[in-house]
Order: structure tokens, then sequence, then C-alpha cells
């Protein structure tokens, strides 16, 4: 028996399974491509929310430390207005970039599944597999909304943070943002690649 072309008993072949998902990946980007000004404002306002989110910590550190030493109240108004427009803004921003990075996505969602839903009517042979026809217009084009918005819109945005906070960690103290960097290359490029290189086998199993 076979599904597809493909008999049911062959093993797996590991060695195709990333060019399959490059070439989607790929193709995911050039349909993304009419909406790239908006996805790129959706990726700054992410980075802006995390730089928000930074100067709220440091602040409210500074403000903390400084508070213990009892000074004058007015050595503390600026500090303690901007956590509170910090904290403000940071909400704001996270509503905003959320809204853009939809917004785009599901206007380029909308264009795919007409794409797809127009390409499946004009095959005869899709009447007799409602379920792959489902599948096509539910899952795989969810699929292109996640590797979006779960991965390039944020991935873009830590990233751009991860290198500005080093950089301005390098001007006061080299030492911390050699170790800052080490530590966002860990968390951030070695762990995710150990992950995908465990998961790969069972990943393209299913």
């Amino acid at each position: 028996m076979s599904v597809a072309g493909q008999p049911m008993d062959a093993e797996p072949v590991d060695s195709a399974a990333p060019v399959g998902r490059t070439a989607a990946e790929r193709a995911v980007l050039r349909l993304a491509r009419p909406y790239l000004g908006r996805l790129v404002g959706a990726g700054l306002l992410a980075a802006a929310t995390e730089f928000a989110g930074l100067a709220l910590m440091a602040t409210a550190t500074w403000l903390l430390m400084s508070a213990a030493g009892q000074p004058p109240l007015d050595r503390l108004t600026v500090a303690i207005v901007a956590v509170r427009a910090l904290a403000i803004s940071r909400g704001v921003l996270r509503y905003t970039e959320r809204l853009a990075g939809h917004d785009a996505v599901l206007r380029m969602i909308t264009d795919v599944r007409a794409r797809v839903f127009a390409t499946l009517a004009a095959r005869r042979d899709a009447v007799h597999r409602s379920g792959d026809v489902l599948s096509r217009l539910v899952s795989d084009v969810e699929a292109v909304q996640d590797l979006l918005l779960r991965v390039l819109v944020p991935g873009s945005a830590a990233a751009l943070v991860g290198v500005l906070a080093v950089g301005v960690a390098a001007l006061i103290s080299p030492p911390a943002a050699g170790a800052l960097g080490v530590g966002l290359l860990v968390a951030g490029v070695a762990l995710p690649a150990l992950a995908t290189a465990v998961t790969r086998r069972s990943a393209a199993e299913v």
C-alpha cells in the first residue's frame, strides 16, 4: 500500500527533511514579501517593547538602591516618573506590536487561503481527498502564521535588542558585556540548535 505515491513501510529520510523545511520557509518568506513593511514595523515595535522592559528593570533597580540611602525625594522624582512611564509604554508598545503583526499576517493568510482554495478547487482529485484539503486550508496555513509571529518577528527583535544591550554594556564594563554576550549566545543560539538536533528525527517522522 502507498500514500501519495510513497510506500507505507518506507523509512523516513532524515536528509530530505531539512531541505523540505528550508523550501517551505523560503516559500513563506516569498509570500510575506508584499507585507514586508508591516512586518518590519511589528519587529521594531517588538524591539521597542523589549528596550522599554530593560529600561524599566534598570531604572527600578537604581531607584531601589538609591532609596535605600534615604535621599531627598526630589532626587528620586525623575526616576519615579520614568518607572511609571516605562511601565505604561511597555504595555502600549506590546499591544501595538501584536496589533501590527497580526494585521500583517492575517492579510497574508487571507491571500494564502484564497490561493490554496483556488488551486485545490481546480483539481478534480481533491474532491476525493477532503481530509487533505482540510489540512491544507487549516493546519498548513496556520503554520505560516506561527512562523512569522512566533519565530521571525520576535527572533529579529531579540537579536537586535541583544546586540544593542551588549554594546551598551561594553561601554560600562567590558567583562560584563562579554559575560552577557556569552549568555545570549548560549540561550539564543546554542540551546535552540541543540533542541532542533535532538528533535529532528522525531519531527521528520511525524
